[in-house]
């Protein structure tokens, strides 16, 4: 059935909710224009809902609780720097670099620099090299300021 799986009704969840996927079998994604679908975002607009994080029931002989990460769990970086320098060869990390610029390249709008230099300061954390050739190819010149970004 896809992600959208739950716009039959059999497959509803009995709590509300919005997965905001836009992608995969059954999507209807006419009514989200150029919103955006993921947060944390800078337009404000999407956001979770505290009111379901600490849910419990029980359902049939099993116990239903929320989980949540260790709050200290928050590198998000070395898994995918190690992924750049360790796993990939350099015609995987060239293609890489092509996809993101070719991607990124088509960012617009009000927030456009922001939002360039927020997943540029993403990629410095992972790996130094990788920023670097992805802000070159963008043409975006490097300050302090973001170089103060970087994991290491």
């Amino acid at each position: 059935i896809g992600v959208n799986g739950n716009q039959l009704e059999v497959n509803r969840c009995p709590f509300g909710f919005n997965n905001f996927q836009r992608d995969g079998f059954m999507a209807d994604s006419s009514e989200y224009k150029d919103k955006p679908n993921y947060f944390p975002n800078s337009f404000g607009e999407v956001a979770p809902s505290e009111k379901y994080k600490n849910f419990e029931y029980d359902l049939d002989s099993l116990h239903v609780a929320n989980f949540n990460r260790n709050a200290n769990d928050d590198d998000h970086y070395t898994q995918p720097g190690l992924l750049y320098t360790k796993a990939m060869n350099s015609e995987a990390r060239q293609n890489l670099i092509n996809n993101i610029v070719e991607h990124m390249s088509g960012i617009k709008g009000p927030k456009k620099d922001e939002i360039i230099n927020r997943q540029l300061c993403h990629f410095f954390r992972a790996n130094i090299e990788l920023g670097m050739k992805i802000a070159q190819k963008l043409q975006i010149e490097i300050d302090a300021n973001m170089m103060s970004h970087s994991k290491d």
